[in-house]
């Protein structure tokens, strides 16, 4: 597999600019390091892991923003919009209801949904374009 189409941190401080904007919320970086470092952990995974498929990759996006909440609010929201942009830029398109994404996204959170776990609910619902 070649290389992925990676989020930077101007791409993840938008979406997260623009939920807040449609759906409220506090504006604002809690920590400037954390999303430079929630953005890198996909790429340590391509680095490090032998072979990882793109829905792994995705789940380390969306595990390493929701846990680390870089943001002042809107965090999961953000996780799940980068998580599924990037399955999407790199040509994925995942199979959910937004009922199965708002779980999905709210156990992860919680802490009920480990991040190899994400990774295996979007291999089953995530499928190339």
């Amino acid at each position: 597999m070649r290389e992925p189409i990676w989020i930077d941190e101007v791409v993840a401080k938008v979406v997260h600019s623009r939920q807040i904007a449609e759906h409220g919320g506090l504006p604002g970086i809690r920590d400037l390091r954390l999303p430079q470092s929630d953005l890198a952990h996909p790429r340590h995974v391509w680095l490090y892991e032998a072979a990882p498929s793109l829905p792994r990759l995705g789940a380390a996006y969306g595990r390493s923003l929701v846990a680390d909440h870089p943001f002042s609010d809107g965090n999961k929201r953000v996780a799940l919009v980068v998580m599924l942009l990037f399955l999407d830029l790199n040509g994925w398109q995942v199979s959910a209801s937004e009922d199965e994404l708002y779980v999905l996204t709210r156990d992860l959170a919680a802490g009920r949904l480990r991040e190899d776990e994400l990774g295996s609910w979007l291999h089953q619902h995530a499928h190339p374009v």
